[in-house]
């Protein structure tokens, strides 16, 4: 009798030590696939597909619009758009400048780089000179000029000397004048301005880089390097 007791007892001891162990086992390997697959089903319809491609590169769906007189570099009908906001007071724009030509070579055909101007209010001379551009850009002369004024932006960017620079490139003077010195492209910069306030850019130069047509993309609010640029563009090419 005391036999049959002890073998009972012994009998129940594995089972629950086997019950212990399979629900151990459970708890470290995880659900049943079938339980998996929901919980991967469930979670692909919250995930984010529009992911941030580079650290710091922030997601926007809020894209400044453009204007008829805003210059165009690239592919005017190229698949993705950078908008530039940037001032020719600015040492760090001058320097993104041959980060955007690397851009433009990576990527032929690809890019259509729209540049805005958001002249700083402390810098003197920045919003003639953007003025200068978008006078020159009527001539079809808008990079001449852009390289003109970076490169001279520790020279002088005082309006005599940003006419002798519309010589050098072969601006008609007459109608360089008349626009420069009228003022017409004045309200187009003061636009400009609004549309970087209103966007939230509050430092240059400043990007964002979207898929032409779409009203999501990512900006970028200071300047970006050659890999973030890219981690951008070739997320949005996917």
């Amino acid at each position: 009798m005391q036999n049959k007791s002890f073998y009972l007892i012994f009998s129940a001891i594995i089972v629950i030590s086997l019950v212990v162990i399979v629900l151990f086992a459970q708890s470290i390997i995880g659900p049943s696939d079938g339980a998996n697959n929901a919980i991967k089903t469930d979670s692909s319809k919250n995930k984010d597909i529009f992911v941030t491609p580079a650290p710091n590169v922030e997601k926007t769906d809020r894209i400044p619009p453009l204007e008829r007189k805003d210059p165009i570099v690239g592919n005017p009908e190229g698949e993705i758009t950078i908008i530039e906001f940037a001032d020719f007071e600015c040492q760090y724009c001058a320097d993104s400048q041959k980060t955007l030509e690397e851009i433009l070579k990576n990527y032929p055909d690809k890019i259509r780089l729209v540049w805005k101007n958001y002249p700083l209010s402390f810098h003197s001379y920045s919003k003639k000179a953007a003025e200068a551009v978008l006078c020159s850009n009527e001539q079809k002369k808008f990079s001449q000029m852009q390289n003109q004024l970076f490169d001279h932006q520790n020279i002088s960017l005082l309006p005599k000397d940003i006419k002798e620079y519309a010589k050098d490139i072969g601006l008609d003077m007459d109608k360089f004048n008349t626009c420069f010195d009228g003022g017409l492209n004045e309200e187009a910069v003061s636009r400009d301005i609004a549309a970087a306030r209103q966007f939230g850019v509050d430092s240059v130069p400043s990007f964002f880089i979207f898929k032409t047509g779409s009203d999501q993309g990512y900006f970028i609010p200071w300047a970006a390097t050659l890999n973030e640029l890219k981690s951008a563009i070739d997320a949005l090419l996917k």
